[in-house]
């Protein structure tokens, strides 16, 4: 499907439009104080554009050589190749000095601007939906309360709401239909958090 952004736009329109444009992205940048250089073609950004074609053209060739057919054995590869790559191509670097910036946040707060958000309020018995399926708040006085749903591959599942995080709970089976709305990342999240044996050993906010 066709970017809606870039339909019918010159390479200045569609610039000038994603200067303007929130994402949870900008939102990240913006808190953090970092700016963004967009580059919008392949003549802009060709170093990575390179980078791609390079993996693009060797790793088939090799996976076919190993025998490589799954994505499995690929997952198990690719550190081997990782290696061998930087061996082969790695370049030292011509400033060795480290130009991070610290982000001037405690973890906890850059775990919440870090995480996918979405706003969400409970019914009057601490339930609420996302994406379809049921989910309850386990938290005090949680019946009709505004919070934001926090997502993110190191910390979980989990509510932010009055500068406290709780856990939220699937209170219904997460089964596959037609015109299933939630995406696959999430649902793998679900799985891996919510219910899974190990649950209990979810992230620690202190």
């Amino acid at each position: 499907m066709k970017n809606t952004r870039k339909k019918d736009k010159t390479l200045e329109e569609r610039l000038e439009y994603s200067k303007e444009e929130e994402t949870h992205w900008t939102e990240i940048c913006n808190e953090l104080n970092t700016q963004i250089i967009l580059a919008l073609s392949a003549e802009a950004k060709g170093r990575i554009e390179r980078f791609w074609e390079t993996l693009q053209g060797r790793l088939p060739q090799l996976f076919r050589f190993l025998g490589i057919d799954t994505i499995e054995k690929a997952n198990e590869f690719m550190p081997t190749y990782i290696k061998m790559y930087k061996e082969r191509f790695a370049v030292p670097p011509q400033d060795e000095k480290s130009h991070y910036k610290p982000a001037n946040m405690t973890e906890n707060e850059l775990e919440y601007l870090l995480s996918v958000k979405f706003q969400k309020k409970t019914r009057w018995n601490g339930e609420f939906i996302f994406h379809g399926f049921l989910f309850h708040l386990e938290a005090p006085r949680a019946a009709c309360r505004d919070f934001t749903l926090c997502l993110s591959e190191k910390t979980g599942i989990w509510a932010f709401m009055d500068g406290r995080y709780y856990p939220v709970t699937l209170a219904e089976p997460l089964t596959d239909c037609v015109g299933d709305p939630m995406p696959q990342v999430e649902k793998d999240l679900i799985e891996r958090y919510l219910l899974k044996s190990t649950r209990v050993q979810r992230y620690d906010f202190g």
